[in-house]
């Protein structure tokens, strides 16, 4: 124990594999490099291994000099982790979705935990970091074999411009006293502020905590904005208002859905862990069917504002901009905009798609059986009978969307108030 709280301590002399190469475990990376450890990381995917050892950023919201400067330290990428120099500290970030019935899938968390424990040292620190229920981390110790074990959820978001791994305080939990303070050592020089907490159980409930929590709030964001529509209101006037108050409130805003790689999928796997242990969640699946509700809510609007200048919606081209599930990222996962684009094809619609920071935008089109554009200009605009307004990256230029368009809808606020303009 001593020699790997020596390495992990100053100087870093140790070496660390991280095991999965996306939104969460390229950030990581970056910082343990700067952080000054010897990195090393594992993908099953080829196309990222090359793409990341070339200097290629495969992240939109990632800035590729923060990659530069990773490899510049002597991070690699390995398609195995067979292929990976002996490490002393591994660390789990792969992705844990849910499948088409929305139940929690684990296998990649699995196969990666079962290629860790078959190669790293008695000695060594595994922490998984991956969205898990809690019992998951500890699950693994009949297989850890003198491993030390520890939870630290990831806190990734994606496109934050205040906060990224490097200065977001991070969570651990430790199977023994030993992994705890070896995992707190290892974070403290990455992170700066760690917090322990009482068992890897505590820090895995947290995580779900966390995310359920902002399904909730953004359920009653949404509720309020039916509410305001009612008596005639502006939501987002409201909650500014509301913002205000310096204790006992936090801004939550309304939008078309919820989307992306954790709101819904972590709240499947908060509640699977209530009901196996015999609770009832009544809120949190309130919470989601409400949230789950919007895009049909978005489509009848859309209708609604067709029908108010006399066009059938069935006679119509749509354009929507934005299919990534928030600003300034290009993420579809779980993405509210094929509900919204189902919706309006149902209804007769010709809809059109557009995205900037979507990379394979026209692949995404083509799986939901409509045209893409790459470029939106004064004539696209023109050309669609409504805009309507799903993702409001900062790259769009919106006072051309605002002065171009005959009819938009706009779910995100981005749009001045004017005549050609529905708040949704």
């Amino acid at each position: 124990m001593s020699d790997l709280l020596m390495n992990i301590g100053w100087p870093h002399t140790a070496n660390v594999c991280v095991v999965g190469l996306g939104y969460v475990g390229m950030p990581m990376m970056f910082a343990l490099a700067k952080a000054g450890y010897k990195v090393f990381g594992v993908d099953r995917a080829e196309d990222k291994v090359a793409k990341f050892n070339a200097g290629e950023c495969y992240l939109e919201h990632v800035d590729p000099a923060m990659l530069k400067g990773c490899l510049d330290d002597g991070a690699c990428a390995f398609g195995s982790i067979d292929d990976v120099p002996p490490c002393d500290v591994y660390l789990v970030c792969v992705p844990t979705p849910v499948d088409k019935d929305r139940i929690p899938d684990v296998s990649f968390v699995d196969a990666a935990m079962a290629d860790v424990l078959r190669v790293a040292p008695p000695g060594s620190l595994v922490v998984l970091e991956s969205t898990v229920e809690p019992g998951t981390t500890r699950s693994y110790v009949d297989k850890a074999h003198g491993v030390l074990l520890a939870y630290s959820p990831e806190r990734e978001d994606p496109g934050n411009p205040h906060y990224w791994t490097g200065n977001t305080p991070k969570l651990v939990g430790g199977v023994t006293r030993d992994a705890l303070e070896a995992a707190v050592a290892l974070y403290s020089a990455v992170c700066g502020v760690v917090i322990p907490v009482a068992s890897p159980e505590v820090a895995e409930m947290a995580k779900l905590f966390e995310n359920t929590f902002r399904l909730v709030n953004v359920a009653l964001a949404n509720e309020l904005k039916v509410v305001c529509e009612a008596v005639g209101l502006d939501v987002w006037d409201v909650i500014k208002a509301s913002d205000t108050k310096p204790f006992g409130f936090k801004a939550f805003w309304p939008g078309p859905g919820i989307s992306g790689h954790c709101l819904p999928v972590d709240v499947h796997y908060f509640k699977r862990t209530a009901n196996q242990a015999g609770a009832d969640t009544p809120i949190v699946v309130a919470a989601e069917g409400y949230c789950r509700s919007m895009p049909a809510r978005v489509v009848q609007k859309v209708a609604e504002a067709l029908n108010g200048v006399g066009q059938p919606v069935g006679a119509t081209r749509v354009l929507i901009i934005g299919l990534a599930y928030k600003r300034d990222v290009g993420d579809v996962r779980e993405s509210y905009a094929r509900p919204i684009v189902a919706g309006l094809k149902r209804l007769g619609a010709g809809v059109v798609v557009h995205d900037p920071l979507v990379r394979e935008l026209h692949d995404v089109a083509v799986s939901m059986g409509v045209e893409a554009v790459d470029v939106l200009n004064e004539s696209i605009l023109y050309a669609a009978d409504v805009v309507v307004v799903l993702t409001d990256h900062k790259c769009i230029d919106w006072q051309m969307v605002c002065e171009h368009s005959n009819l938009i809808v706009d779910t995100r606020n981005v749009i001045p108030v004017g005549e050609n303009v529905i708040k949704a």
